[in-house]
């Protein structure tokens, strides 16, 4: 955690989270920073791995998924979980409803999950970001039954059916997990009398005011991630085309920035084996970090990805990569006789001696990382690069430099130079880039105007707005609207945008033929309040 004045870093804490107890560490950590500012907390941002987490290691809760469908594909083929049910009826992608939601044997359906203890719900329609009518009709019926329920068309305004099922069930997922984090954050800082303005970080960079993430929790997920990029872009400034890595204990993510600006994963990210519509800056995760365990398998030293606990030298249970580094004297962290002891433990099988044993581990994660970085660098450039500000990049990414930050990268800076061949610096205020990156990060919100001018209907999903709009209606209003509207769903999730920061950057219009004439046309504008920082840190370069 850190704290910031103006433009200066005037504290900043560390603290061990303990998942079973998150009001404790939220308390401490809190605690802590205030003791060293002597000063009330104006705002705080957050940033957790909570959401992750629970879909990663597959604890997020079970869910009740209602589709109704519509042209196309049989969305018994887009199956998610084991409580999946498809509703007959479908509206079309114009918004019109093509056959009504059949409801017959509903209610008999949920009680049987009910029965099974399911109490979390998503409710899609193929197209309910034009008419969501069949979405509303699947939430009514749920609720006698449920905690929580997400509707499909609140979760983003971009078409794609699969992925807005998969999201819209993930969102209610993680949603108990992040209630318990939301509620440990909401009463530690009513135990400890703080008044600020709270956030949490999105995995797109920006953040959303906590309360309205209660609703969008699957938002949050890569939020740690995020969280570093932003770090690196407070912390220095960039033009170039930048690799940056955050090691950590258990991982490193490895990020990208083209001509200075994050790269952006637009139409969404993976998560859990699944594509969904939560855009997020790009990041990969690799099993390497301070902590990552040294074990001999087949006659030869292996490096992570698995962790044991923290290094030898931390009172930890086995060898780990820091000890390695510990032996080379690239660090001098804790016990440095517990570090060699064990690599010399490790060289019993390996004959060799304990400085190669240590520099054969560092070279292998160096290795690790290296073909990581190579692989994400062909998978981007494999296809168009957007990057944060959602601007395209149409060169091929070809990074001249690397930044470090976290707790290892000092130690680890001299093996990634020899293997990088490029350039390695290591971020000013290393090891709580992430903590700046996140306290720094202003509110990031869109919304997606569709407009039938032959039907004469715009939506406004986020909002919830269907209404009537002329035959005359054009792009130039449909853009002036997707701002009025974006201001007013700012106000309503507790964000104060500044209008000079609202951008339109999609607004297209397509001609509606009939025979030989146009008889209207369908307009799609996405507004956006523009991601980035609140300011800078005094003294960088």
């Amino acid at each position: 955690m850190a704290a910031i004045r103006g433009r200066e870093i005037i504290a900043h804490v560390k603290t061990v989270t303990d998942p079973e107890h998150l009001v404790d560490s939220v308390t401490d950590a809190l605690e802590r920073i205030q003791r060293e500012i002597n000063a009330d907390i104006d705002s705080l941002n957050l940033s957790t791995t909570l959401s992750t987490n629970a879909l990663v290691e597959g604890r997020a809760a079970p869910v009740g998924v209602l589709v109704s469908a519509g042209p196309g594909i049989a969305p018994e083929v887009n199956r998610y979980g084991d409580y999946y049910h498809v509703l007959d009826g479908f509206i079309d992608h114009r918004g019109t409803e093509v056959r009504p939601l059949n409801t017959d044997g509903l209610d008999a359906l949920l009680s049987d999950w009910a029965a099974e203890e399911i109490q979390h719900f998503a409710v899609i329609g193929k197209f309910s970001t034009r008419n969501p009518e069949h979405e509303n009709q699947m939430f009514d019926a749920v609720q006698p039954y449920s905690n929580f329920t997400t509707r499909g068309h609140m979760v983003s305004g971009y078409l794609n059916f699969p992925r807005r099922i998969r999201t819209a069930a993930m969102n209610s997922s993680v949603w108990p997990h992040y209630q318990t984090f939301y509620s440990a954050v909401t009463d530690t800082l009513k135990c400890l009398n703080i008044q600020a303005h709270v956030n949490v970080l999105k995995a797109d960079g920006g953040t959303l005011p906590f309360p309205a993430s209660r609703d969008v929790p699957v938002e949050t997920v890569h939020s740690g991630p995020a969280a570093s990029v932003m770090g690196a872009l407070a912390l220095r400034p960039m033009q170039q085309d930048v690799i940056c890595m955050d090691m950590g204990g258990t991982t490193t993510d490895v990020a990208l920035f083209a001509r200075g600006a994050p790269v952006l994963e637009r139409s969404g990210i993976r998560m859990a084996g699944y594509d969904t519509l939560v855009r997020a800056i790009q990041s990969h995760s690799v099993g390497i970090g301070g902590d990552s365990a040294l074990q001999i398998k087949n006659g030869s030293l292996q490096v992570g990805p698995q962790r044991q606990g923290p290094c030898l030298a931390a009172g930890g249970p086995e060898p780990a990569l820091m000890d390695a580094l510990n032996v080379l004297g690239y660090a001098e962290f804790g016990d440095m006789q517990k570090s060699k002891r064990g690599i010399e433990h490790l060289t019993e099988s390996l004959d060799c001696s304990v400085m190669e044993a240590a520099s054969s581990a560092v070279h292998a994660a160096a290795d690790i990382l290296v073909d990581a970085v190579t692989e994400m660098l062909r998978e981007i450039n494999s296809k168009p690069v957007y990057t944060l500000y959602e601007m395209f990049h149409p060169d091929p990414i070809k990074p001249t430099q690397i930044l470090l930050m976290g707790g290892p990268a000092d130690a680890f800076q001299k093996s990634l130079i020899d293997r990088f061949s490029l350039p390695v610096d290591v971020l000013p205020w290393s090891g709580v880039a992430n903590a700046v990156g996140a306290a720094l990060c202003r509110v990031t919100l869109n919304v997606d105007l569709f407009a039938d001018t032959v039907k004469g209907i715009r939506s406004v999903a986020q909002l919830n707005v269907r209404d009537s709009v002329s035959s005359r209606y054009n792009l130039r209003q449909a853009k002036k609207d997707a701002r009025r509207y974006l201001l007013q769903y700012a106000q309503r999730m507790g964000a104060s945008p500044d209008q000079a920061r609202i951008d339109v950057h999609q607004a297209e219009e397509f001609n509606q033929v009939a025979g030989a004439s146009v008889i209207g046309r369908t307009l799609r504008v996405k507004s956006q309040i523009r991601p980035g920082l609140t300011g800078s840190l005094k003294g960088l370069s």
